[in-house]
């Protein structure tokens, strides 16, 4: 099992643009907070922050397309 350490990327990806959205994702993540991601869990909050971030990184579109 791969862990992912959010300080240091040194996994291997297949190009520049996969290793730019893991990075993008992981700083969406950590400036959001440990806290403030369990707040929202426990009181069912919809994430649409996290949405918009995922359309406009184009996250969806550079993973799932060949």
């Amino acid at each position: 099992m791969i862990l992912l350490n959010p300080r240091k990327l040194s996994r291997q990806y297949p190009d520049g643009r996969s290793l730019e959205v893991m990075a993008s994702t992981i700083d969406f993540f950590e400036k959001k907070g440990k806290k403030r991601l369990k707040e929202d869990a426990h009181q069912r909050v919809w994430y649409d922050d996290f949405l918009k971030f995922v359309k406009d990184e184009k996250i969806f579109a550079t993973l799932l397309t060949p």
